[in-house]
């Protein structure tokens, strides 16, 4: 199926080039007055011109890539709203994933996803145009600015097919979704938004990671020499390829679960780790040769202090390493893990929340699962939420939580402008409802305290599910690799449809069950965002 998807973009994509330089042929032979039509300068006088709507959206698109406007007149109040409004536009651009929750765990055994282990790091908006490359985070921020080779990222690339590319096409740019490791100064490439003149947004997911590796393996290396580029892995969602993503590839093959398969009421996937520690005192062994590597390159990079008094006979402390860190002996290529992502082979790429990329993450493979802080001992949750008119907190899913405050909290509150965001600290109830009349149940969420934090410099909300899994995580009720494992092997449901999130009326929220509607449904979300 992804190779004939693949085929088919391929196809479209040398249509869409074809048809978007013929344009650009038509428009340098069309005289205004005098003067000829030139690339950027008249542009607007062009479109007038052309009659095709899809090429014509196609130009508008690249725009948005380059920042409003940001030229002064004085006041510094401008200056702000203007740098905000920049801010915004490049925040907008980012799609935001979802979190796993326990109604998620049946679509899992679809064919149709992908999984990887996700670096530890920040997500990035990596753009190139105009003879630079620049990348800005998920509030929009500038952070880095350099050359590169990717398209038109660079002006002393000497490149001659990429000299003719800049001054025959200024509008060639790329657009990049990647997680940035600061420690290894690496911007790992998780999806692909635009490259070149071509826009791969409606593309499905496999067709742009099958684009993504061709455009990477033909750039000439290496593709800036300041940061380095790769990309991320991806293998189609089964047993096998999660537990890679989850124990590494040397600990999959001593993962005990066949059995407990046979009895699901006592499923729980574990290592054998009398017999790793036996196979890691054997020096011809694999796992042995992946461990020592794993343990020299730590070092070499920094990463972090190796107790050599324990790492060759604490066979727990070796499963901590080789599990936390995702390493490839034969590269050394390594990061440090943040859990688990699970991405829709069809989904396209959207601004906003998608719902077709899950994130999952525990306690073994990501460092943020830890209830170790004063807060959390306390039971507060962090959260990003926005105030509406009706003093309610709202997601940004659009889903509403009441607040149930003392006098003192609710004073607090009244004296919040709406439409603001605000960086919270909360402890959630759950509250039941039934309808007296159709005798249905119904769940909220409701803020019982809260502690305002410090100014946020997010511009989105939090949405619901990352909430909820913080919520679960608090109360150690977090969903585990074995129900994973266990709902890829016994589900037999095919995926009909996926919807935005919503709380129903079967939720069992202390077991961290949060139904998911169905797009036909009359109580399914619809999520709009007015930015």
């Amino acid at each position: 199926m992804a190779d004939k998807l693949f085929y088919l973009g391929e196809s479209y994509e040398r249509q869409e080039r074809e048809n978007f330089h013929n344009v650009k042929r038509k428009k340098t032979q069309v005289g205004l007055g005098d003067k000829q039509v030139e690339d950027q300068s008249d542009i607007e006088s062009t479109m007038s011109i052309i009659n095709d709507e899809e090429i014509k959206e196609q130009m508008n698109y690249f725009d948005q890539f380059k920042a409003p406007n940001k030229k002064l007149h004085g006041s510094k109040q401008k200056k702000n709203h203007q740098n905000f409004a920049v801010r915004l536009h490049y925040a907008s651009q980012i799609q935001i994933h979802d979190f796993l929750l326990r109604q998620d765990l049946e679509i899992l055994n679809d064919s149709s996803y992908m999984v990887s282990a996700r670096p530890s790091g920040v997500r990035y908006l990596v753009t190139s145009s105009n003879g630079k490359t620049t990348s800005r985070n998920s509030s929009g921020y500038l952070t880095h600015q350099f050359e590169s080779n990717l398209p038109n990222g660079s002006k002393g690339n000497t490149d001659e097919k990429v000299q003719f590319q800049m001054k025959s096409n200024k509008r060639n740019c790329s657009a990049l979704d990647c997680i940035y490791v600061e420690k290894e100064e690496t911007f790992y490439i998780i999806d692909l938004i635009c490259w070149d003149e071509m826009i791969y947004t409606d593309f499905p997911f496999c067709s742009r990671i099958l684009f993504l590796q061709q455009k990477f393996h033909d750039i000439p290396k290496p593709i800036s020499q300041k940061y380095k580029f790769k990309l991320l892995e991806y293998q189609p969602c089964n047993t096998n390829s999660f537990l890679q993503a989850y124990f590494g590839q040397a600990l999959t093959p001593y993962v005990n679960n066949e059995e407990s398969m046979k009895l699901p009421a006592l499923f729980e996937i574990s290592l054998d780790e009398d017999k790793i520690l036996l196979d890691l005192k054997d020096q011809a062994s694999y796992i042995n040769s992946h461990y020592m590597k794993l343990l020299k390159v730590i070092e070499e990079q920094n990463l972090e202090r190796i107790e050599h008094n324990k790492a060759l006979i604490d066979v727990s402390y070796a499963i901590n390493l080789m599990q936390r860190y995702a390493f490839e002996p034969k590269t050394s290529d390594i990061f440090l893990k943040d859990g688990i992502m699970f991405s829709h082979l069809e989904n396209p790429y959207e601004k906003g929340l998608n719902t077709l990329v899950l994130h999952w993450r525990d306690e073994k493979i990501s460092q943020f699962c830890k209830n170790d802080d004063e807060d959390d001992l306390q039971g507060y949750i962090g959260a990003v939420l926005k105030l509406n008119d009706n003093f309610e907190f709202v997601t940004l899913d659009e889903e509403i939580l009441k607040v149930q405050l003392d006098p003192y909290s609710q004073e607090q509150v009244a004296g919040m402008n709406p439409g603001n965001l605000y960086n919270l600290k909360i402890k959630i109830n759950i509250l039941q409802i039934i309808d007296v009349h159709s005798n249905q149940k119904s769940q909220e969420l409701i803020i019982t305290e809260l502690i305002i934090q410090k100014r946020t410099s997010k511009l989105f909300p939090d949405h619901l599910s990352k909430i909820i899994s913080k919520w679960l995580q608090l109360n150690n009720q977090y969903i585990t690799a074995s129900e994973i494992v266990q709902s890829i092997e016994n589900n037999q449901e095919p995926l009909f449809s996926i919807s935005t999130k919503s709380i129903s009326s079967n939720d069992k929220v202390k077991s961290g069950q949060v139904s998911q509607t169905n797009s036909n449904d009359t109580n399914c979300m619809e999520m709009e965002l007015d930015l």
